[in-house]
């Protein structure tokens, strides 16, 4: 299974998640921002994120994709084993 990157809104804010191996695991929030809940909205693999061109286009866009690689390897590691979404016991 692919690794995907959704989004759930809140009142002020959104939430980003990584879903990997059949986990939901919240990566981090952030103030609401459109342009960035629009993009994430119907989920983005996390190939698809990495390769997006257009991150000028829009600032808060720009800096919510820069902070998803590091948050990543920060989940992965606290949540899963091996660092491939296996749960460590």
């Amino acid at each position: 299974m692919k690794d995907k990157i959704i989004v759930t809104k809140g009142n002020d804010q959104i939430d980003l998640y990584l879903i990997s191996e059949g986990k939901k695991l919240w990566l981090f929030s952030q103030k609401y921002s459109m342009s960035v809940y629009n993009y994430f909205r119907n989920g983005r693999s996390v190939r698809e994120v990495m390769a997006y061109k257009d991150w000028q286009k829009g600032p808060r866009l720009n800096k919510t994709i820069e902070r998803i690689p590091g948050m990543i390897k920060y989940v992965k590691s606290e949540y899963c084993e091996d660092g491939a979404g296996n749960k460590a016991s």
